[in-house]
């Protein structure tokens, strides 16, 4: 060979004249490649190493953390995936290889992918799982939505005219684009941050695209929210649409308006529920008064002198009896039958009518006939009564 000729290359000028050659290419600057991913690894730095193959080649790749960042799912082994970057050379190994700059699932959008990840994760975590009651009866309600649109209006309808007396309370918050899952995390932790915190707050926003969703997606609002104090309802959306928020929440409703219409008690409703609960106490109560009566009736004709006099006459039938068929049936012991007899008689002269009225006991005769109880007197009746040694008239006062 000619050295005199002959130009000379070393190793890293080398790499970097085919580096140089790789990226000033145009077609190889911004291109998309479609392959499944392998050898998948994320480094502590945050970058992330893996490999794009098919069934006929394989190619290095790396994403560095600045984009990895903005992923809005993890990659994972077999996932077949597009992305989007550049072709260089690595020159410490010689190896080009592809720089991603973005990625998507092949086939199933990345935020679809990334919306079943995080539900998986955060469904291991445990954050689905808490389901606290709504007040039934809430004083204010707080509501965390945009401070325009239909929604917020939507909102104030429904609690004017469901309940006038319900307080409403509006807390701003972006629902949309950059920096809203920071605003509306912001607005859910100032509503628990209130000296006196609201009973019950709503999550809402109208209807919109996953993408237009995704802020209820992200995983610090779906902290905030379980880390709330206030039960939640969330209303993001339409009825068919679903969103992290959605599950982490206590309550979901299918829209803004329901929510309303869940937290906010109707105010006529209210009065018809107090007036049946009236209806049925006062009738339990006059119930509850006619059962007493009847029971201090029933015991004070039990205690009367009328009812004494009437249970010694009882008694002295009933001895009468009992003489009759003792003096039929033991004619033979007869005597001995007497003498046990006056030996009774003389028991029952002790609570007979004389002897109870002898004790203390009176009778008070009316107009028509004896009076049993102080209801069946009036103020300037006349009256006789009945003492054991003689009468008495009066006069009721």
């Amino acid at each position: 060979m000619d050295s005199l000729n002959r130009k000379i290359f070393t190793v890293h000028q080398l790499n970097q004249y085919i580096k140089h050659m790789l990226e000033d290419d145009v077609l190889l600057s911004g291109i998309f490649i479609e392959g499944e991913i392998s050898n998948f690894k994320r480094h502590t730095s945050g970058h992330l190493y893996f490999t794009m193959k098919d069934a006929h080649a394989a190619v290095n790749c790396v994403m560095f953390r600045g984009y990895a960042e903005n992923l809005g799912f993890m990659p994972e082994n077999g996932m077949r995936l597009v992305a989007f970057g550049r072709v260089s050379l690595y020159e410490k190994t010689g190896q080009y290889q592809f720089y991603a700059e973005d990625m998507e699932p092949w086939g199933k959008g990345g935020l679809y992918l990334a919306f079943e990840q995080m539900k998986e994760k955060l469904g291991k975590q445990g954050l689905f799982d808490r389901k606290r009651p709504i007040p039934g009866y809430p004083e204010t309600v707080a509501v965390v939505t945009s401070p325009t649109g239909a929604v917020v209006r939507d909102i104030i309808t429904v609690a004017r005219r469901r309940n006038k007396n319900v307080r409403l309370l509006i807390f701003p918050a972006l629902v949309q684009g950059s920096g809203a899952a920071a605003s509306i995390v912001s607005a859910v932790e100032t509503a628990n941050g209130m000296p006196c915190p609201p009973d019950v707050l709503i999550l809402a926003r109208g209807g919109g695209s996953l993408e237009d969703l995704w802020s209820f997606n992200e995983e610090a609002v779906a902290r905030a929210v379980y880390a709330s104090k206030i039960p939640v309802v969330s209303a993001i959306g339409h009825e068919t649409d679903y969103c992290i928020t959605d599950f982490v929440a206590d309550m979901r409703a299918p829209t803004p308006s329901a929510a309303a219409e869940m937290c906010i008690p109707s105010a006529s409703d209210l009065r018809r529920g107090l007036a049946g609960a009236s209806h049925r106490l006062d009738i339990a109560i006059d119930q509850k008064l006619e059962n007493g009566r009847r029971a201090v009736e029933r015991l004070a004709e039990r205690l009367s002198p009328r009812a004494l006099l009437e249970s010694v006459y009882n008694r002295q039938i009933y001895v009468e009896q009992l003489f009759s068929k003792i003096t039929r049936d033991m004619g033979h012991k007869s005597q001995i039958a007497r003498l046990r007899l006056e030996k009774l008689m003389g028991g029952i002269d002790a609570v007979a009518p004389a002897a109870v009225l002898a004790r203390g006991y009176s009778l008070v005769y009316g107009k028509y006939g004896l009076k049993t109880a102080a209801a069946q007197l009036s103020a300037g009746d006349e009256v006789v009564i009945q003492f054991h040694d003689g009468k008495a008239r009066a006069e009721i006062i």
